[in-house]
């Protein structure tokens, strides 16, 4: 999910969950059946005591007590269920079926104090790399790239955490230098999920983003997140689909297929140049134009920022740096029919080529690498229809996603082909450096460093920085920056 796309909403429906308060549903459990035993630090059972929230959370000796999201490998719940505790013999009725469920569905719903609570950690939608903590009426961002926050925590944050303060439904966030984002929020599916409307005062209308807590899978969860959305913001959640017959938003997780991977082959090479057009103007060959986009699991959100590495042989079929070509290359390029370069903020790619030739007994491929700005990867190659070669060939044999029927016009031949990754990554923002998905001083701060060469940019960090898309880093892209922080 894009939380940068801005959006009306038409309408919601009302749907409600069952809320679970610790206080008021879990712990009079606990005191009734349990604390008999299971206090003053749990000196008589296994040093775990349930007499609060915080001591049942701590567990004690035996293991995994509380495991938020997983009941049946919480310990507690086993024994609860097995009618191992209450212990026979305690004067203590054991729990009942709807106790026991009760607790599971609590354990299942994350284990938290209270269900609509902004306090503790969340994923923003579609931005898989990023954490907030609110905690203490401080909102603390944590960026990891690859994704996994459990050894994490707000000693890792990045620096100037936001305040914060709720009064009712609304949360204001100071986002420094006299920025006061404030919204409306609405929680849903027991607290796991919370939106950000835009306030009344805004210019903007209707949902600004939503936050997932850590570790809540709502694909596999009985919380319906598509059910309530209107046909636009069902377009680009993921996971879900629009139904034009019914006009319903639907969850539709099954039926899109990622791009299958094939071998990466021994003439790969990860300093070729950033370009588009790899084969030079002279070069033999029919002129071929390959275009595409790039796209998350769901096959509709697609992946600004991902980097996109092609390679393949010359028209004779030879391939440069490794082989000696007597044909090709007429700039004696070293790089000759290779290049690297991004998809654009709405995921689309294109690139410039020449049909390769047969290079042995293979039929005629393009290799191809894409890595996403959360660095999922995926390797392999592009064929072409009625290549008679590709019969018995065992790896085009296993690519009917990725055989391209070309068509012929006036420059050349032209083919599409979308690629499908295995990623719930949106992609990065154009300016965002630090790739904390807000621009502001921070990001003007290490553009200026990439201009003045302070530090080693990454592939990723060149996409963001060229910030006005004129394939250049300069003075320019820092304007365009602080004209976009000015005005947001």
């Amino acid at each position: 999910m894009n939380i940068i796309k801005n959006i009306t909403l038409l309408f919601l429906f009302s749907f409600s969950y069952t809320q679970i308060s610790y206080n008021s549903d879990i712990q009079p459990i606990f005191n009734n059946n349990c604390i008999s035993c299971h206090v003053n630090g749990g000196a008589y059972f296994g040093n775990l005591d349930l007499a609060s929230y915080e001591q049942v959370m701590e567990g004690g000796i035996s293991g995994n007590t509380i495991i938020p999201f997983d009941s049946e490998n919480s310990l507690l719940w086993q024994y609860i269920n097995s009618s191992y505790m209450p212990p026979y013999g305690s004067g203590v009725d054991y729990l009942t079926i709807n106790q026991i469920d009760f607790i599971a569905e609590w354990i299942d719903g994350g284990a938290l104090f209270e269900s609509n609570v902004i306090e503790g950690r969340w994923i923003p939608g579609g931005f898989e790399n990023t954490m907030y903590i609110f905690q203490d009426g401080l909102r603390y961002t944590i960026y990891n790239i690859g994704g996994d926050f459990e050894d994490l925590d707000i000693d890792d944050a990045i620096p100037n955490p936001n305040p914060y303060t709720i009064e009712g439904n609304t949360i204001s966030l100071d986002l420094h230098f006299g920025n006061i984002a404030t919204y409306t929020i609405d929680f849903r599916c027991d607290g796991q999920v919370v939106d950000f409307y835009y306030d009344a005062d805004d210019d903007w209308e209707g949902l600004h983003s939503s936050m997932f807590r850590e570790d809540f899978d709502y694909f596999n969860s009985e919380c319906n997140i598509c059910s309530i959305y209107n046909e636009e913001y069902c377009s680009w959640l993921t996971g879900c689909e629009w139904d034009y017959d019914l006009n319903v938003c639907f969850e539709n997780f099954d039926e899109c297929f990622l791009t299958t991977n094939d071998i990466l082959g021994p003439y790969y090479f990860e300093d070729a140049p950033f370009r588009s057009v790899i084969a030079h103007e002279e070069e033999p060959g029919q002129r071929l134009f390959i275009s595409g986009q790039v796209k998350q699991s769901n096959c509709d959100n697609s992946i600004s920022g991902a980097l996109i590495e092609v390679w393949q042989a010359n028209d004779d079929g030879c391939y440069g740096i490794v082989e000696d070509c007597n044909t090709g290359n007429p700039e004696n390029d070293y790089y000759n029919l290779r290049g690297k370069f991004f998809s654009d903020n709405d995921g689309y790619y294109v690139f410039e080529s020449i049909l390769p030739g047969y290079y042995g007994s293979r039929p005629r491929h393009i290799h191809i690498k894409i890595t996403t700005p959360n660095e999922e990867v995926l390797v392999s190659q592009l064929y072409f229809e009625n290549d008679p070669y590709c019969e018995n060939d065992t790896w085009c044999q296993d690519a009917d996603d990725r055989i391209i029927s070309l068509q012929e016009n006036e420059f050349g031949l032209n083919g599409e082909m979308n690629l499908i990754i295995d990623s719930f990554e949106s992609g990065v923002i154009l300016g965002d450096i630090n790739f904390d998905i807000s621009l502001n001083v921070q990001d003007v701060i290490l553009l200026v460093g990439i201009i003045l060469m302070d530090f080693e940019p990454n592939d990723f960090q060149i996409y963001v920085g060229d910030v006005n898309i004129d394939s250049l880093i300069d003075i320019l892209d820092i304007i365009q920056l602080v004209n976009i922080i000015l005005n947001n």
